[in-house]
């Protein structure tokens, strides 16, 4: 019998801020009963866990989630119009499947992808292997992005801001954490953007 964990995901309206007083109205997921951030909440499971994730579309559009890299049946694939429908505002979708690929893998909303994500629709979704190669004493998930901010005139620049976990220079310390001498730290890096 595999260990079964089990995740609710909703997703709401949110406002970040991306550098000191550069701010930016994003979709956020979270695991219900907490807050929505950009990246959504990283989902931690064991190889062999049988997975089972309730999304709770609370948003006012219809989303799904996708899961990269991962081997799901076909109607927990996420792809509307192709594995399954939009959930609807509202709705509740079951998403299953066995977590059989150790990684660092990611999920997203697959309505209107570059939108969607762009909005801030995206968490990762780590696979501990059952024989751990490397002891680490800590674990990190870096999401590398760029944002194109208005400027004052309401015109939209080309990329103005690079990020890690949706924070720019000078706040990065916050978004990566700090590093102590002879601490042994695993950075996991998932490009979200659009450029290499």
């Amino acid at each position: 019998k595999r260990p079964v964990k089990e995740f609710t995901l909703v997703v709401k309206d949110s406002t970040i801020e991306i550098a000191p007083g550069v701010k930016e109205d994003v979709w956020a997921y979270g695991l219900e009963g907490g807050p929505v951030s950009v990246p959504g909440p990283t989902i931690r499971v064991n190889e062999g866990d049988f997975v089972r994730v309730y999304f709770k579309n609370t948003h006012r559009y219809g989303h799904t989630i996708h899961f990269h890299g991962l081997h799901t049946p076909f109607h927990s694939d996420g792809v509307p119009g192709i594995s399954q429908n939009e959930v609807e505002p509202g709705e509740v979708f079951i998403y299953e499947f066995v977590a059989d690929r150790p990684g660092t893998h990611m999920y997203h909303c697959h309505v209107d992808t570059v939108n969607h994500i762009d909005m801030g629709m995206y968490g990762a979704f780590i696979v501990v292997p059952k024989e751990e190669p490397y002891k680490v004493d800590r674990d990190l998930v870096w999401f590398l992005d760029e944002w194109a901010i208005h400027n004052k005139e309401g015109m939209e620049d080309d990329y103005n801001y690079f990020t890690i976990n949706s924070v720019a220079w000078p706040k990065l310390d916050a978004a990566i954490g700090g590093v102590k001498q002879g601490e042994k730290i695993r950075v996991r890096l998932i490009n979200i953007g659009y450029m290499n």
